[in-house]
C-alpha cells in the first residue's frame, strides 16, 4: 500500500456523496463532521496524519482533502482480506454518521482490534463503551475502547463452530 510507518493513520471505508451528481454530501453519513474532526486532527499531528478512504462514491470527501492539503489514500473497491489488512493498518477509525442503522465498521472494527469512535447512531451503543462515543461538541475528548468493543462484539458473532455443528448434523441424518 505504499505507507510511511510513522504517519498516523485514520480511516472511513463507506461512502460519503448523495445522488448521481457525486459533489453532494450524504449528510445522514456526517462526511462534513468528519471532516471538521481531520482538519482538527491534522493540525494536532502537525502532517503526519493520513486518510484512508474505500469505496465508491467518496467524491465529497476526497474533493474536501484536496481543497484542505490533507493527505490521504483512496483505494475505490478492496477485497474483504484487503479491507481487513486496512483495517489493521489504522491507527483510528471514525464513524460520523448522524443517522445509522448499523454501522458495518463498528462490527469489523471491533472484530479486528481497530481503535473506533463514533456518534451515537445503529449499535454504537451496544459495542462501543461510553467513552468511545462521541457528539461534536466533545469529539476531541472520545477514546477508543478496544478491549471493551471486541469483548462486546463477541455476543454477535456466529460462533466458529456452527459450521461444523450444521455439518454433524446433516451426517447424523444422512446415514
Amino acid at each position: 500500500y505504499s505507507l510511511n510507518q510513522d504517519d498516523f493513520y485514520v480511516g472511513s471505508f463507506q461512502r460519503d456523496t448523495e445522488g448521481s451528481d457525486l459533489k453532494s454530501p450524504k449528510l445522514s453519513k456526517g462526511p462534513d463532521q468528519f471532516l471538521k474532526i481531520i482538519k482538527e486532527m491534522n493540525q494536532q499531528k502537525d502532517g503526519s496524519l493520513v486518510v484512508l478512504l474505500t469505496g465508491k462514491r467518496r467524491n465529497y470527501i476526497l474533493e474536501n482533502l484536496e481543497k484542505e492539503k490533507i493527505k490521504y489514500k483512496y483505494f475505490e473497491m478492496m477485497s474483504f482480506e484487503e479491507l481487513n489488512e486496512l483495517y489493521n493498518i489504522l491507527n483510528l477509525y471514525i464513524v460520523s454518521s448522524r443517522v445509522e442503522g448499523g454501522p458495518q465498521s463498528i462490527m469489523e472494527c471491533a472484530v479486528t482490534k481497530t481503535p473506533i469512535i463514533s456518534t451515537d447512531v445503529g449499535i454504537a451503543s451496544e459495542i462501543l463503551s461510553p467513552k468511545s462515543i462521541y457528539s461534536m461538541e466533545n469529539f476531541a475528548n472520545a477514546k477508543p475502547d478496544i478491549k471493551t468493543a471486541y469483548k462486546n462484539v463477541q455476543e454477535y458473532l456466529v460462533p466458529a463452530g456452527f459450521e461444523n455443528f450444521n455439518m454433524a448434523i446433516k451426517r447424523l441424518y444422512e446415514s
